[in-house]
C-alpha cells in the first residue's frame, strides 16, 4: 500500500509491504512516463539501459521486462 508523500526520515514516499514492513523511498530522479513507454518500444535494450542509466543486472532486467509487458498490455487495450 502506498501512503503517498510523507516527509518521514528525509524520504518522499512510504510503502507498507504485505508483511507489514515499511519501505521509505527517496526519489533519485524523475523521468517522463510517456517518453519511457515510447522508448521501451523504439530503443534497443542496451540503448534504453544507457539512456536511463539502468543497472545491467538481474534487477534492471526484471524492471525492463515488467515495463515491456505493461506497455504491451496498454497497447492491446487501446
Amino acid at each position: 500500500m502506498w501512503l503517498g508523500n510523507q516527509p518521514i526520515h528525509g524520504c518522499e514516499n512510504v510503502l507498507i509491504l504485505s508483511g507489514g514492513d515499511l519501505l521509505f523511498l527517496k526519489t533519485d530522479r524523475k523521468e517522463n512516463g510517456t517518453e519511457i513507454r515510447k522508448d521501451v518500444e523504439t530503443l534497443s535494450k542496451a540503448a534504453f539501459f544507457k539512456k536511463y542509466q539502468w543497472p545491467d543486472n538481474e534487477s534492471g532486467e526484471g524492471l525492463y521486462r515488467e515495463l515491456k509487458n505493461s506497455n504491451m498490455n496498454v497497447n492491446q487495450q487501446a
